[in-house]
């Protein structure tokens, strides 16, 4: 009897188990290098963005050196020249996308300059790059350094919803305020701008709905610090407050009695307004604009509840008291000065860093 030989190999196969061990194993390492490709990428762009910046001030160090001045804001646009010299034949652009938790708004080099004493370049890094953390930048004549104020956003609680305003720093002064009104939807593009009004509060209430322009009014004064309603106090007599009795220890300072200002901002002081005002070009509307602030003639509430003056004049309160009135800044079209007021008028806050 012949036997018939298996030509088959006996080499045992893979088992499933074994399979699916191998293809978890594949799967975590192309998971790994796609990973790693981009924190290479970022770290590239970061590198990149660094590396430019450190160019474009070593162009306006030249600009300096052979003019006396920096450009001013908006004489850069494509390049760094002046006079037939050219000191940066291409300005940069950021390379995108932003990266870490850059917004994709701060994604770019922003330039500025007053006066051409100095300048600033804002931009934002996604991760930690040689002596430099995440975030926010400022490059100046000084080197580069993270903005304590410009340049970053703060998120808080208004009104019961979350809203994200920027940030303004006045160079002069070196003050912080927020970059827009309390209530406003954007930066001012205008000293009339709408958007840019704000609410009107009455001296020392909280944003509990009151302030809003357009609110219901009522003409029984308040007994507490928190009246409970939306309602806009209107007062029939002196001193006209929508509280009896009055309380003077509202609004003052970051721990103050109803501050309706985000965390680590509060009401400014008339000191710090007529410092302000000290540091514009004009002590008008125009300079009230052309300011790091911005400014609006947003108009005003009386204290009987009617809207007057949006448009010609801007006025915006003060932490500071006067016998039973409070203090407030106003400009308009040839002046700006601080004055007194009855608390139950309505006026625009803008607040400032403590």
């Amino acid at each position: 009897m012949f036997k018939i030989k298996n030509n088959k190999s006996t080499k045992p196969a893979f088992t499933l188990i074994e399979l699916l061990v191998v293809i978890a194993i594949i799967g975590i390492l192309s998971t790994l290098a796609v990973v790693s490709l981009q924190n290479a990428r970022k770290n590239a762009r970061d590198a990149k963005r660094i590396a430019d910046v450190r160019q474009m001030q070593t162009a306006l160090e030249l600009y300096y050196n052979d003019t006396g001045v920096y450009p001013l804001t908006g004489e850069i646009d494509t390049a760094i020249a002046t006079g037939g010299s050219t000191y940066m034949a291409r300005v940069p652009l950021a390379p995108t996308p932003a990266d870490g938790d850059c917004e994709e708004s701060d994604n770019a080099y922003t330039y500025t300059s007053a006066d051409g004493s100095t300048y600033t370049i804002g931009f934002c890094v996604g991760g930690n790059i040689s002596d430099l953390s995440a975030g926010l930048k400022i490059a100046s004549p000084n080197g580069i350094s993270t903005p304590q104020c410009g340049g970053y956003n703060v998120s808080f609680t208004y009104n019961g919803s979350p809203v994200t305003y920027g940030t303004a720093l006045n160079p002069v002064t070196g003050e912080c305020w927020l970059d827009r009104n309390l209530g406003a939807s954007q930066v001012a593009i205008s000293s009339t701008d709408t958007n840019a009004y704000g609410d009107l509060f009455q001296w020392g209430r909280l944003d509990d709905g009151h302030q809003i322009r357009t609110s219901a009014t009522t003409a029984t004064l308040a007994t507490s610090d928190t009246p409970g309603h939306a309602n806009f106090i209107i007062s029939a007599a002196d001193p006209y407050d929508w509280r009896n009795p009055s309380n003077n220890n509202l609004w003052q300072g970051l721990d103050g009695i109803n501050n309706p200002c985000p965390d680590s901002f509060r009401i400014p002081t008339e000191a710090e307004w007529t410092a302000e005002m000290a540091t514009w070009s004009s002590s008008d509307s125009a300079g009230a604009f052309a300011s790091s602030l911005k400014l609006t003639l947003n108009g005003n509430r009386g204290f009987g509840g009617s809207l007057y003056n949006a448009g010609l004049y801007g006025y915006y309160w003060s932490s500071n008291i006067e016998s039973g009135y409070a203090r407030l800044f106003f400009f308009g079209g040839v002046e700006a000065y601080a004055g007194t007021n009855a608390r139950a008028s309505g006026y625009a806050v803008r607040c400032i860093k403590n």
